[in-house]
């Protein structure tokens, strides 16, 4: 795919991965579209920031239709965690998490998918957390899981789009650290990958013949596959 000119937009754009892959795209000479609830941690050249939650249709609409135009490519990155174990998580955690995480790529694809030019390209950005029966943090867990799985049966009912998934692991990213203290977070910092690398593998994703990016956490590797 060429860059040059390229239409992208990318969900949770104002920090962290979708900082580093909006600043990546930009520097290629793609028209990139930054939707988020948050103002960006800093001012890009060449991104522009739409206000958007994704857990609300009206949001999506307007932010999309903000945007203008044939959608190239549709990164749906914005997400959220809480951690605990998975039946003690109060009702307004699971409401926020399965809205952002799931909801909110569902409302992503019903709006997005009608405008992504002829050879528009779709990645989830989701977890390796996504493949595990874990009791914490089993809500993300379980709600990346559904973004995942709404992601592959969008993407069978609308065969003219490409559909990708990424499954990261731990990203140096004020979400990863999010309520991780102490011998914990000093482990998960040894491991943690910087944004801007993340965001290389997610582009060389994006614009590669690969289907999937997938961490494994017994070998600390990435592999790309079909």
């Amino acid at each position: 795919m060429d860059l040059e000119r390229a239409r992208v937009v990318i969900t949770g754009g104002s920090n962290g991965i979708g900082l580093a892959l909006a600043a990546l795209l930009a520097s290629k000479g793609a028209i990139v579209r930054s939707v988020d609830v948050e103002p960006p941690a800093k001012k890009l050249d060449g991104v522009e920031h739409l206000y958007c939650d994704v857990r609300s249709m009206n949001d999506v609409r307007m932010a999309l239709a903000q945007a203008g135009g044939a959608i190239d490519l549709l990164f749906l990155n914005a997400g959220v965690i809480r951690r605990g174990p998975v039946l003690a998580h109060p009702d307004d955690e699971f409401d926020l998490l399965f809205g952002v995480n799931a909801k909110g790529t569902w409302l992503m694809l019903k709006e997005g998918v009608p405008l992504l030019s002829k050879h528009g390209v779709v990645v989830h950005v989701s977890s390796y957390r996504a493949a595990q029966a874990v009791d914490d943090p089993g809500l993300y867990a379980a709600s990346k899981a559904a973004g995942e799985h709404l992601v592959r049966c969008a993407a069978t009912g609308n065969p003219g789009f490409s559909a990708k998934i990424a499954r990261l692991g731990p990203v140096d990213t004020s979400m990863a650290r999010h309520a991780v203290e102490g011998e914990a977070l000093k482990r998960k910092e040894a491991i943690m990958r910087p944004a801007d690398d993340i965001a290389a593998m997610l582009l060389d994703l994006a614009t590669g013949s690969h289907g999937t990016l997938s961490y494994d956490p017994s070998t600390d590797a990435y592999t790309f596959g079909a």
